[in-house]
């Protein structure tokens, strides 16, 4: 995903930055970096991935292809 759908994900679903940080438990300003492309905490990575309908590995940015 790029970072123009993570976006577009949220605003499909109807949420605001602050709308969707509430609704996972998170902050804004972690929300803010993933969508910027910012790395993401584990942490914070499977309930952003399952929000936005991608894989934790695909939300931290590792491919198969690039796994060794």
């Amino acid at each position: 995903m790029t970072r123009a759908d993570l976006t577009a994900a949220r605003l499909n679903a109807g949420y605001s930055i602050r709308g969707l940080a509430r609704h996972l438990g998170i902050s804004e300003q972690v929300v803010r970096r993933v969508e910027a492309g910012a790395p993401v905490q584990p942490a914070n990575a499977k309930p952003l991935a399952d929000f936005y309908g991608t894989t934790v590995t695909d939300l931290l940015g590792m491919t198969d292809r690039n796994a060794a």
